[in-house]
């Protein structure tokens, strides 16, 4: 039929058949239907030709061709095997880094910086890189992240939207920056110049001032200049932050010897007993409350309950450290403070009583109304508020809960240590500034000469600590040391040794021998630190953990 494909020849013929055809060509040859002509063979021998009947074996339909050949695909351009293709998640124009999302990366979005675009998207915000498809070659850091060597977008960039534009900049804001550039050089770092300018965008200066990105530099700092000035050179721009620490820590003077800043009267205003430490509170250190040790207590004191501890009154040598900490030695108890009260037997509350858990340090009576009075014209002679600390020096004895009712207490934060005030009903405390102007006129420090005995052991270069991880970040990369005699060390993943920052196991517990060291705000962080190892019991070695 027209239009159907002839069927191939296939390797075994159909059966043949027993019944004659009609001859098919001249000279009355016959042949059998599916079989060749014989040459010179008559219909008698063909029939013998002809094999017993067999069933007949239908014939299977030959496929059939598709009238439409398939057109070839055109060759797809393929990615070397360390290209990936993703998207931009985020970016940040002022820090100079982003993020990049890729479905092939099970590892997380990869890091990039400004660097490692093209010089054309290096001046793009960050809606105009936000969702840009780009290519990006990728490395895995020693902790497993993923971090970008080179991005190539695939296209322009995303044209910026005139919703998302900043506000224009007031001309007394210009002339503020002009003036504020003019007293630096007129050019100088971007970091520096957005902190003390915080909130403007670089899209609100560019049609006044230059920003010009440092290209040797691949952390991705700007510079802003005024339109007439030339950026910095590389000398003559300033060292970053963590230079000039680490220039600072190198040229830090050795540390000086602890001295004796005199003996002083005080009383304990914080005890542990669990971790043996406590700090005695005296108005006339103006360093702070005095640290000091169980052990540097009489022999007396050192079994004492913490209830009858707190309150007593102390005599103590104050020595003042390398760090600019106080440290007592030396001590002597003056007064034992009053035993708690036994408790009611009815169970009610007793006049003075602490509720919510907290026990009384002592028995509460009311104060008469002449005592009362002297607190009020004494308070009165120093303007209505004074440190709790001297208080309590001319009023020995009495008790917060007995003043509660004729005063206002008031507790200064805990950046000042625990320090409280009181006032008279209806002044305002004083602030840190007004507190210490009236202890400069009023304090007076007793100083005597050192007995010649030799100062304490203290942490140093050679006399390290011991801490346990108590809090770790894995995400942030921090976490808090906690050290019997201390408050809780600061530790970062940079403070530890290489070995341990590619360490991918959890630092939760494991215990580090460090040296102490106190930045410029006056808290404590690790200078150096190194782990503590133990045998794990199949021939190796572990973390010891607490």
């Amino acid at each position: 039929a027209p239009g159907r494909a002839r069927a191939p020849r296939t390797s075994r013929s159909p059966a043949p058949s027993t019944r004659a055809m009609p001859a098919s060509r001249p000279g009355g040859q016959w042949v059998p239907a599916g079989l060749p002509a014989l040459p010179g063979a008559g219909p008698a021998a063909m029939t013998r030709a002809v094999p017993s009947r067999r069933p007949k074996r239908p014939l299977e339909d030959p496929p059939v061709p598709s009238m439409a050949r398939r057109r070839p695909m055109p060759a797809q351009p393929e990615l070397p095997p360390d290209v990936f293709v993703g998207s931009i998640l985020n970016y940040d124009q002022g820090k100079g880094y982003g993020f990049i999302h890729c479905s092939e990366v099970p590892e997380g979005d990869i890091y990039f910086q400004r660097g490692h675009l093209p010089p054309e998207f290096h001046n793009c915000t960050k809606d105009q890189l936000k969702g840009q498809e780009v290519e990006v070659i990728l490395h895995l850091t020693p902790d497993g992240k993923p971090r970008a060597d080179k991005v190539r977008p695939i296209g322009p960039p995303v044209p910026r939207s005139r919703e998302a534009s900043p506000p224009r900049l007031s001309p007394a804001m210009i002339k503020e920056m002009t003036r504020y550039l003019e007293e630096r050089g007129g050019a100088m770092d971007y970091g520096k110049f957005s902190r003390d300018f915080r909130g403007v965008k670089k899209a609100q200066l560019e049609g006044f001032f230059r920003l010009v990105p440092e290209e040797d530099d691949g952390g991705g700092r700007w510079q802003i200049t005024l339109p007439d000035v030339e950026p910095l050179s590389p000398g003559e721009r300033p060292e970053r932050p963590e230079r000039q620490e680490k220039v600072k820590a190198e040229k830090q003077p050795e540390p000086q010897e602890d001295r004796l800043l005199g003996r002083f009267v005080g009383l304990v205003s914080l005890f542990d007993p669990m971790k043996g430490y406590g700090f005695i509170k005296s108005s006339e250190v103006k360093e702070g409350d005095v640290y000091f040790k169980r052990s540097s207590l009489p022999p007396d004191a050192q079994e004492l309950p913490k209830p009858r501890l707190l309150g007593s009154e102390m005599e103590f040598d104050c020595w003042l450290t390398a760090q600019g900490k106080v440290r007592a030695e030396s001590i002597e108890l003056l007064r034992e403070a009053d035993g708690p009260k036994a408790e009611p037997a009815d169970g009610q509350d007793a006049p003075g009583r602490l509720r919510d858990g907290e026990r009384a340090r002592g028995p509460v009576r009311e104060l008469d109304s002449e005592t009362v009075e002297d607190m009020r014209r004494f308070l009165e002679d120093k303007g209505g508020a004074m440190d709790y600390g001297k208080f309590s020096n001319a009023f020995a004895g009495v008790k917060k809960q007995q003043l509660e009712a004729h005063f206002t207490l008031v507790m200064e934060g805990k950046e000042a240590g625990g320090r409280w005030q009181i006032t008279l009903p209806g002044v305002q405390p004083l602030t840190t500034e007004e507190r210490e102007a009236q202890e400069a006129v009023e304090g007076r420090a007793v100083e005597r000469e050192p007995r010649g005995r030799p100062p304490p052991q203290e942490p140093s270069e050679v006399m390290w600590l011991v801490g346990c991880v108590r809090r770790w970040d894995q995400k942030k990369n921090f976490g808090f040391l906690e050290v019997e005699g201390l408050d809780d060390v600061f530790l970062h993943r940079n403070d530890l040794p290489p070995d341990l920052q590619a360490f991918r196991g959890g630092l939760q517990g494991a215990q580090l021998a460090f040296e102490l060291a106190v930045n410029d705000e006056g808290r404590l962080r690790i200078k150096t630190a190194r782990a503590l190892l133990e045998p794990d019991g199949r021939g190796g070695w572990q973390l010891r953990r607490a």
